[in-house]
């Protein structure tokens, strides 16, 4: 959708999309129409597919854009980008999160407690040798999560693990 349409065109529209009976529609929009039209979105019906592009724009759960596109009901999720982790792996697991629906990398603070934290501990320089062990099983732990949902290049989430953030 364009956001030089007028407010009211486009609520029509996706009261449309979600009539019953309706040919299969494909709507494009940019992530400032979801946020402004949050409630349009969302009272119709349920998406079958949200393809999010850029998606590490979800980074933070906090955000405005985060919690619409949270609030979408969907039956499949698509979430593209070309940097999944930038900072932390608290990010990654806030894009994850939303791919899977909540399915799949477990609540945030037991995400942290499993995997963040050992990891972040073994990648100390000082960290003792019971500390890089444990982030080792964290890190084949988060490969084994993510292998059924993710695709990526080849060694790239290892690699990421390895050097650090």
């Amino acid at each position: 959708m364009n956001s030089e349409v007028s407010k009211k065109k486009r609520v029509t529209v996706l009261r449309e999309v979600f009539q019953a009976g309706a040919a299969p529609t494909l709507v494009v929009s940019s992530h400032q129409l979801t946020v402004t039209m949050t409630d349009d979105f969302t009272t119709h019906g349920t998406w079958d597919y949200v393809i999010l592009d850029e998606g590490h724009v979800i980074k933070n759960p906090a955000t405005k854009l985060s919690k619409a596109m949270h609030s979408l009901q969907t039956r499949h999720r698509l979430l593209l980008t070309g940097t999944p982790l930038q900072n932390n792996l608290t990010e990654f697991w806030a894009v994850m999160d939303w791919a899977t629906g909540g399915q799949r990398m477990g609540s945030k603070q037991a995400f942290r407690l499993n995997i963040d934290e050992p990891i972040t501990r073994g990648q100390d320089p000082q960290a003792l040798p019971d500390e890089r062990y444990a982030a080792e099983v964290a890190t084949r732990l988060l490969a084994e999560l993510c292998a059924p949902v993710l695709l990526q290049r080849p060694g790239y989430l290892e690699a990421e693990l390895e050097v650090g953030f």
